[in-house]
């Protein structure tokens, strides 16, 4: 066993999980593989959060990881999870935002990338301005294009490897 003085000490010699609950309702466990399971009963990973919705026929749910500061301050937080809302499903990381705002959505099953909104317009939705660094031209594309900057020109090289000016420096 464990032997720590003046620690609660919770363990199982079986091969059984530790589970945890409020209300008649398992909330967490630690199954046998040493797995923390948080809103499920399954996961196989070492930490595994699941929202109590994620598998009912819901309309609406967010769950997700939020890591305060120390003194648990929502001003400095850094905040990661899913948001499903009706056939909008994302993923999202946030920090040092206030309350509802949104400053990074990715949505893998759509394919769109969302910066400073919550609402995708385009495969990439940017609300806000976009800083180009300056760059060397790009090797040439395969079945699309590369807009970039070079010398402060802003510059766009297609897959014939013609490369235009769309402004000049």
């Amino acid at each position: 066993g464990i032997s720590t003085p003046y620690a609660l000490n919770v363990w199982h010699s079986g091969n059984y999980p530790i589970v945890l609950g409020t209300s008649g309702t398992e909330r967490a466990r630690i199954d046998a593989l040493g797995n923390l399971l948080v809103g499920t009963t399954s996961g196989g990973r070492p930490l595994t959060v699941r929202h109590p919705q994620a598998n009912a026929t819901a309309t609406t749910y967010t769950g997700g990881l939020l890591i305060h500061d120390e003194a648990n301050s929502i001003a400095s937080h850094l905040g990661a999870g899913v948001s499903y809302d009706g056939g909008n499903d994302h993923a999202w990381i946030q920090n040092n935002s206030p309350a509802g705002a949104c400053l990074l959505a990715l949505n893998p099953a759509g394919g769109s990338v969302l910066i400073g909104t919550k609402t995708a317009i385009e495969t990439l939705t940017v609300s806000g301005r976009a800083f180009l660094a300056n760059q060397t031209a790009p090797a040439t594309p395969t079945g699309g294009g590369v807009i970039y900057v070079e010398a402060g020109a802003l510059k766009y090289k297609g897959s014939s490897g013609t490369v235009t000016t769309l402004a000049p420096a």
